[in-house]
């Protein structure tokens, strides 16, 4: 499901100086293509747009899937490309 939407060689980093919806906002970039993370105040879910490609997309995934997803990437890559993973202080990814 989301580990489709995230490539193995992953860099996670803060979404600083982007337009915030709130502070819970990430961005992970994969050369050109980016997905930007926002935590949905509705029912803790977070919308994954899709802004590096000719249509941007959405979808909807849990925090837990996020987690799964994020520490499979991380599992994966060999300590030379190890995923860096940093979130903001209200953000606890781990």
């Amino acid at each position: 499901m989301l580990n489709t939407l995230m490539p193995m060689h992953l860099r996670v980093v803060p979404a600083q100086g982007l337009p915030s919806v709130n502070s819970s906002l990430l961005f992970l970039k994969q050369g050109h293509l980016a997905v930007k993370l926002e935590e949905s105040q509705l029912s803790g879910l977070f919308r994954v747009v899709h802004t590096g490609e000719e249509v941007s997309r959405t979808r909807y995934v849990s925090i837990g899937a996020l987690k799964e997803a994020l520490t499979r990437a991380c599992n994966e890559l060999t300590t030379e490309t190890c995923a860096t993973i940093l979130c903001n202080s209200t953000t606890s990814i781990s």
